[in-house]
């Protein structure tokens, strides 16, 4: 934590790594703060919130501003093939099942 910014912000996602300590110490030094956030939970407080969201990631998906890392594209019934690429940690980004047209 050293190395960030003055002012910088440090966002907490999770516990994948298990819980860790964070060093207050240098947060004062640099005048930080910390934010955590639980995946999905602002939007159990707040149902509209994820209509809200929804609508602008479709809109920058539309306009080409976010374009998902799709690393391997398979027919639908190939989901089995599909959850392996992931299971096996295979698929750098995305695993997109096709429906034929």
């Amino acid at each position: 934590m050293r190395c960030i910014a003055w002012g910088a912000r440090l966002l907490v996602i999770g516990f994948t790594g298990g819980i860790g300590l964070a060093r207050t110490n240098v947060l004062l030094i640099k005048g930080a703060s910390v934010l955590g956030v639980r995946a999905g939970e602002a939007v159990r407080k707040n149902p509209a919130l994820g209509v809200v969201r929804l609508k602008a990631l479709n809109q920058w998906a539309e306009a080409g501003r976010i374009r998902p890392n799709i690393s391997h594209r398979l027919p639908l019934e190939n989901y089995a093939e599909a959850m392996r690429l992931l299971i096996d940690r295979k698929a750098i980004g995305r695993v997109a099942l096709m429906t034929k047209p």
